[in-house]
């Protein structure tokens, strides 16, 4: 067997998975304390969560990849496993920045200024997460799901 220490289920995992949703909870309301102009014990306050919970976002990294593993130890079908796993993020990514783009687009309009749509400005929205600035999480997800069969490919062939 791959992994002999092989569990399907991991409470821990979904502790580090709260403490790591309070931390990005923290981070953005914390976010605008950080352009205060006045340095005050409140603003002070604010940035020091704002910097101490910057580890959220590795521990998401840190919670797919072990959880991915713990899913697909071993060899697995790429065409399943792409199916599956793009299929459980790639349509929400795409309905959730279109409505952003959209919003943007007649906010935009509204406010009378200008915006630049066109192909290659939507098409670089999509890839880069850059419909709203919190979408690029989704992007970097992505691209976990993309290379794992390649990571996981390597780890077999080096240390199996």
């Amino acid at each position: 067997m791959l992994h002999s220490n092989y569990k399907s289920y991991f409470p821990e995992i979904n502790y580090l998975r709260g403490f790591a949703i309070l931390a990005v909870i923290a981070i953005h309301v914390s976010a605008s304390f950080t352009k205060m102009e006045d340095i005050d014990s409140l603003a002070l306050s604010y940035m020091t969560i704002d910097a101490f919970t910057h580890f959220a976002v590795p521990a998401f990294v840190f919670v797919s990849g072990f959880v991915l593993y713990n899913k697909y130890p071993q060899k697995t079908e790429w065409k399943a496993f792409y199916r599956k796993r793009l299929n459980s993020i790639v349509p929400q990514y795409f309905f959730v920045s279109s409505f952003y783009m959209i919003a943007l687009f007649f906010g935009a309009k509204f406010l009378n200024k200008p915006i630049n749509m066109d192909l290659i400005s939507v098409l670089y929205r999509y890839l880069t997460g850059g419909a709203f600035y919190h979408l690029w999480f989704f992007v970097l997800i992505i691209q976990i799901y993309l290379v794992y069969p390649f990571i996981q490919y390597i780890y077999i062939y080096i240390y199996i």
